[in-house]
This record gives structure tokens, sequence and C-alpha cells, in this order.
């Protein structure tokens, strides 16, 4: 890899590091901030793994029968903090168990986490030891629990899908958006930069969802935040094991994490539309990147 495509290469893992926390900082961000003020000690097994994975997913519904809309696997190493984050798309024609060659996002709907955690251990050849669900409804509490976060719209945002149940009225801006404005705000796209300038408004939210949590009349609201955190997220962390997490992404160096999105070939088969690859391929591309990605990063 030149010097040029590895510069452009840790430009994009800095940009989609913030997209990330959708799945994984707002799961944990409440946990971060009481472990950076030492609210109360804690202890888990989580630093005994050689190589931690956990599946973050994003659907409609932390139920079963929702879509997973985004499927990640977080891969890190506890000793070295080396890290790495794979994403899968959910068109991903993939052999679900028990149900044969399907999309990826089927296995959720047929058999919940389970079915999909196991898909993605087979798809992928990595074992999953964690895993987080959340969906729309968890990401709005969590806005409004911290009161609502500042945002300068940068521009008027109009959108309406009636079949996708989805309305953006946005006016430009500053202002404080609350959990369902917030939503609105990081799932518009209807402008010339598509799907980077809703990852850009991501990032651009959560860097004030952070802001917003290290305040101190946010950090008086997270105990009562954590309570009911479990009506939102599902997730099989327990919350020791949550706040380790926290603590072990709080002390990763950026330049150490590496993102990779499965890659495949969209066709259509039987007239639906997949993204297909070859899963012994993906399988060899995950292990290399283990072995070899922290290499590349220095």
């Amino acid at each position: 890899m030149g010097r040029r495509d590895l510069h452009k290469k840790r430009k994009t893992v800095k940009k989609k590091y913030l997209q990330i926390t959708f799945l994984v900082i707002l799961l944990i961000a409440c946990f971060t901030g009481l472990y950076l003020f030492n609210i109360f000690p804690f202890s888990s097994d989580i630093f005994a793994y050689d190589r931690l994975n956990i599946l973050a997913v994003g659907t409609d519904s932390v139920e079963s029968k929702g879509r997973a809309d985004t499927i990640l696997v977080l891969s890190l190493s506890p000793k070295t903090k080396e890290t790495i984050l794979f994403s899968i798309p959910r068109d991903t024609r993939v052999m679900v168990p028990g149900r044969g060659m399907d999309k990826i996002n089927h296995a959720f709907a047929y058999g919940d986490i389970d079915l999909l955690e196991k898909t993605v251990e087979e798809y992928i050849g990595l074992p999953i030891h964690y895993y987080g669900v959340l969906d729309f409804e968890g990401f709005q509490y969590i806005i409004d629990a911290l009161g609502g976060v500042s945002i300068d719209v940068e521009k008027n945002m109009y959108y309406v899908d009636n079949a996708g149940d989805l309305i953006i009225n946005l006016h430009s801006g500053p202002q404080i958006l609350d959990g369902g404005k917030a939503l609105q705000y990081v799932r518009f796209r209807l402008d010339s930069l598509g799907d980077l300038g809703r990852i850009q408004r991501q990032q651009k939210l959560i860097n004030a969802v952070i802001e917003k949590i290290l305040q101190f009349d946010s950090m008086v609201k997270i105990p009562n935040i954590i309570n009911s955190l479990k009506e939102y997220i599902r997730t099989n962390m327990d919350t020791n094991e949550i706040l380790s997490l926290a603590r072990l992404m709080k002390d990763i160096d950026k330049n150490k994490i590496w993102i990779e999105t499965i890659q495949g070939e969209p066709r259509y088969i039987n007239g639906i539309s997949y993204l297909v690859n070859d899963e012994e391929e993906v399988r060899k591309k995950v292990s290399f990147l283990i072995e070899n990605s922290y290499k590349g990063l220095t």
C-alpha cells in the first residue's frame, strides 16, 4: 500500500470512527462517563480475552422480527488495543443455518439475535463473544435523557417516505435537537452528498453527544439513564462488562483502528437483489486483516 493510499485509508478511518458510535459509543457513552468520573469501581473478565469480538446490530425494533439495517463486528485485542471493525452489508447473500442461502439481515428476522450471531460467525470465521442490539427508539431515548444536543443544522431538510414511515422536517441554524429531531438529522441523505453527507452528520451529532455527556449537568442524569437503558438496548453484557468495554474503548489509539466493509458484487437472483461474494475468500480476508492490520497502520 502506497503512502497516498495509506493516508487516504487513515482519513477514512477517522471519518468512520465516529459513525460507528451510533451502535457502539451510544451503547457505552453513559458508562464511559461513569468511568471517567470514577463514580464507582468495576472489574470484569473482558480483559482476559486474547481477541474480543462484539456483534453490533442496528434495527428498527429490538424485538425479534425486526429488520437488521446495520450489522457490524467490532474485533479488538484488549492487550495491544489493535482494533478492526467489519461492516457487513445487510443484502449480503450468505448461508443462514437451517434456512439456506439468503440475505444476512433475514437471519435476524427468522431467528433473532441467536441466528444472526451464528450466521455471522460462520460467514466471517470469528467467534462472537457479546452482542448489542440498538433500535431507533433507544437512540431517541438517549438523546432525550441527556436533555437534547446542540447542533447547527447546516441547511433545511425535508423528506417524506410514507412507505418507510419516515418524515424529516428540519430548519437550518443552531438549535437543540431532541431525540426525534436528532434521528431525523442523521437519517437525512436527500442531497448531492448522499450517504457521505449522512455520515458527516452522524459524526457531528456524536461529537455533540459526547460533549454533552461530559458536562456536569449531564453526569448527574447518568444513574437514571443506566437504570432505563435495559428497556431500549438488548445485550448479553452485564454492567461490569459494559464499563470495562468503555474503559477499553477510551484507551484505544484511533490510528490503530482499521475499518473494513465486506465487499461483493451486486446481483439479481430470482428477481431479488443481493450482494454476492465468496465466503471462503471473506474468511481469508478477515483472518489476514486480524493478523496484519496493526502492521498496515504503523
